[in-house]
């Protein structure tokens, strides 16, 4: 007699559902002892086999992470507990077919050599512990580079992966609206540190302008456009200076771009910047005074980036004292209060809170990569920036010859996104930021989904 898959169901049933009370019992014996350990246990047993049997669905989970990057399970952050499950995914799916990265050597060779000259600097660094962390948080950034270069192999999954950066970037701006609604303090909602999820935002922005070029239905495309509206007006909502500095350049950008590059048409462009230039007057009406305020305090300081200026003059001092390798990849922060001890017109009062905590970050990047790589180190960096976007113009091109206008939108949005996030960098040490990192990714994913024998169009 011939064996069906029915004969095979039931006793794989019955194996799915005793393992399934076996776990469910161990996980309950655990939670006597430790509670946390139960957690992460009960996300083991459920995410290993989904990163190993769905690889593509830890995709999602990466972008929820980037935007969670406060929650923590036991003191560890969301981001560096999903890492693994990339991980494993990215190898399940190398398993089962090859990595599609056409064009993507100029920028792996930038990445490789950053990586191996922060590794190296192990060697000359002023803080081993804080280069030794430092490089976990690059091992980290490289994991989901990977995993969104492997796992990301068609529109589809473009598609999909765009709506989950649309919600989660409308979670999160409700989350900070109401939060400045309730009176709460910008430092103490529980969603991060405000100056870095108001770049996140607004890197979010040309990507769901992106999914709504490609919208055909009305409806959907004007509930996008609220979407962005929500996303820009809880970048105001953070009180940051310099997210909302970002807003204003990413806003110029967008103003400058060619309507059929992002918006499909001119009629298109006007709808958008109408809704959102509307939702931001009105949040301004509110929330424009104390973010006034934060820029006045700020020109009204000797040192007009404050306490960043300082720290960016006690950096420029530590690269001056090691001109070549720098102080080692995360050897400024270790070294930060004695360096700006040593630094003439520090207001270094200011600073003595900080004395006996971690230390503190240069907030500028790529003063941040002198300082601590030197040269070298810089011009790396620079040119994973520069590879990078060369990447996303060629696909943009490429898409455009090619009739693929909803690629041709994703590669000028991401192309958008990285210029906000260069604009951003400059107040912030974003070195490791997983919103680059998704970006460099997608760049390498992008252009094997153009079909092939298309000559390079025009400029996007």
């Amino acid at each position: 007699m011939a064996v069906t898959a029915a004969h095979w169901g039931r006793p794989r049933s019955a194996v799915f559902v005793v393992g399934a009370v076996a776990v469910a019992a161990a996980i309950g014996v655990v939670a006597v002892v430790s509670p946390i350990l139960a957690i992460a246990a009960a996300v083991g047993g459920i995410a290993v086999p989904a990163a190993v049997l769905r690889p593509k669905l830890v995709v999602h989970l990466l972008v929820v992470s980037i935007y969670a990057e406060a929650l923590a399970i036991g003191g560890v952050t969301v981001g560096r507990l999903v890492a693994p499950l990339a991980l494993i995914a990215v190898a399940s799916q190398l398993v089962n077919a090859p990595a599609r990265l056409s064009g993507a050597r100029t920028t792996l060779r930038f990445v490789g050599a950053y990586t191996v000259m922060a590794a190296v600097s192990l060697i000359w660094t002023a803080s081993p512990d804080g280069t030794l962390f430092a490089l976990g948080s690059l091992a980290i950034a490289l994991v989901y580079m990977a995993a969104f270069a492997v796992l990301v192999r068609d529109l589809a999954d473009v598609r999909k992966l765009l709506w989950t950066v649309t919600i989660s970037a409308v979670v999160l701006g409700l989350w900070w609206i109401g939060s400045y609604a309730a009176g709460v303090d910008r430092f103490s909602t529980g969603a991060g540190d405000p100056n870095f999820l108001a770049a996140f935002q607004a890197i979010a922005i040309p990507l769901v302008l992106a999914l709504a070029a490609s919208t055909r239905d009305g409806a959907v495309r004007a509930a996008l456009y609220g979407a962005i509206a929500i996303i820009a007006a809880s970048v105001i909502a953070t009180l940051s200076r310099g997210g909302s500095l970002t807003l204003l350049a990413e806003v110029l950008a967008l103003a400058a771009i060619p309507s059929a590059a992002l918006f499909r048409s001119r009629a298109r462009k006007a709808a958008f910047f109408l809704v959102a230039g509307f939702a931001l007057v009105m949040f301004l009406s509110v929330a424009g005074g104390a973010l006034s305020q934060r820029f006045q305090i700020g020109f009204a300081q000797t040192n007009i980036a404050g306490s960043r200026g300082d720290l960016w003059m006690a950096a420029w001092h530590g690269y001056r004292q090691h001109p070549v390798f720098g102080l080692g990849d995360g050897g400024f922060k270790a070294e930060s209060f004695q360096l700006r001890s040593e630094t003439p017109g520090v207001n270094l009062p200011f600073h003595l809170a900080f004395r006996l905590r971690p230390g503190e970050y240069v907030h500028n990047a790529y003063l941040g990569t002198l300082t601590e790589l030197g040269p070298l180190g810089l011009f790396l960096f620079g040119g994973i920036l520069v590879a990078t976007a060369t990447s996303l113009i060629r696909t943009s091109r490429r898409a455009r010859a090619a009739g693929e206008a909803f690629l041709r939108s994703v590669a000028n949005g991401l192309l958008v996104g990285l210029l906000a996030f260069v604009v951003a960098s400059m107040l912030l040490s974003s070195e490791t930021a997983r919103t680059l990192w998704l970006i460099i990714g997608l760049s390498l994913a992008l252009p094997s989904m153009v079909p092939t024998g298309d000559a390079e169009g025009e400029a996007a």
